[in-house]
């Protein structure tokens, strides 16, 4: 009951947000860009979008390998195609890591070292994001509202690092088996144990760590201009340092739990920095359905892969 409810005020939020936007939105400016859209260049963000997923498929196969884990190249990439499928279906733009999950440990049996490679691998990929921004923003001086975003960043980034200090910080597993050992929580105890000799594992693997956030970079790049194309296709070319620095922070909006798979704030979000750049609102709003119309072709590949794992029995 409590899980129909949150998916019904999360509907509800998404449904909210998206109708407040549309009244803004003047619907025959927005069909006119979408008649004069480029579909040889939202062919080729599909394509880019599609490589760059392979990258990470391969990036998460290093963060396998670190903690023991025999994979083999292709069943990572169909797993992480499963994943984007089921991205598009569960109520959070996290649910298909939690599909991934379920399948890595059918292959091992292992529910603490899957849950961490595939933490691992989310953890990666946003760091690289946000060290992009970061950087464009201080090379370039991008501002907003003429209040530059450098500091701003720079903050997000320190936040960030102290998270995963905490999250490699053997001190911080002790308090909390010891707290789980007074409650006599031997479940939990014995869990934040195999969390912790998981996640020392990559301490180890510093070569594998370092491979993952560079194949992280390429991908965000590939992320970020895949979504530039998309705005070319549609005729607003948008200087190329703002979309380093918007598509991390929209990144960041859309995988906050209120709505389903980001609806609503994602387009929020992409109106609220990009129009203030010299795209119209429509252009901004229209951009953000090419981008979500991009991730969801790429990740059709994932119901067929989905078939697939539905028949195989369990090992």
């Amino acid at each position: 009951m409590n899980r129909w409810l949150a998916l019904t005020l999360k509907l509800l939020v998404s449904g909210t947000l998206l109708f407040l936007l549309f009244r803004r939105i003047e619907g025959q400016q927005l069909h006119v860009l979408l008649r004069r859209a480029n579909v040889g260049l939202i062919g080729l963000a599909v394509s880019m979008y599609i490589l760059g997923q392979i990258l990470c498929a391969y990036r998460w196969k290093l963060l396998l390998d670190a903690v023991g884990f025999d994979l083999p190249l292709i069943r990572a990439v169909s797993l992480y195609f499963l994943g984007m499928f089921f991205n598009l279906f569960f109520p959070t733009m996290v649910g298909g890591d939690a599909v991934k999950v379920y399948y890595l440990t059918r292959e091992f049996g292992d529910i603490p070292r899957s849950t961490t490679t595939v933490l691992m691998d989310r953890d990666a990929g946003l760091g690289a994001l946000l060290l992009v921004a970061v950087v464009v923003s201080g090379v370039a001086d991008v501002q907003f509202l003429d209040v530059p975003m450098f500091p701003f960043l720079v903050g997000m980034f320190a936040a960030f690092g102290v998270a995963n200090l905490l999250l490699f910080y053997d001190p911080t597993y002790r308090l909390l088996a010891q707290r789980f050992e007074r409650l006599r929580w031997t479940g939990l105890t014995e869990l934040t144990r195999r969390l912790h000799a998981a996640f020392s594992a990559y301490r180890r693997s510093l070569g594998r760590l370092l491979g993952a956030v560079g194949l992280s970079l390429l991908f965000d790049m590939a992320l970020i201009g895949f979504a530039y194309l998309a705005a070319r296709a549609i005729g607003w070319p948008v200087a190329f340092k703002y979309f380093c620095v918007f598509i991390p922070l929209i990144a960041l909006v859309s995988m906050v739990p209120i709505t389903v798979y980001g609806f609503g704030l994602r387009e929020y979000a992409f109106v609220f920095f990009f129009s203030r750049v010299g795209m119209s609102e429509e252009a901004s709003l229209l951009l953000s359905f090419l981008f979500f119309f991009i991730v969801l072709v790429s990740s059709l590949p994932g119901a067929v892969v989905y078939i697939f794992y539905r028949r195989r029995p369990s090992s």
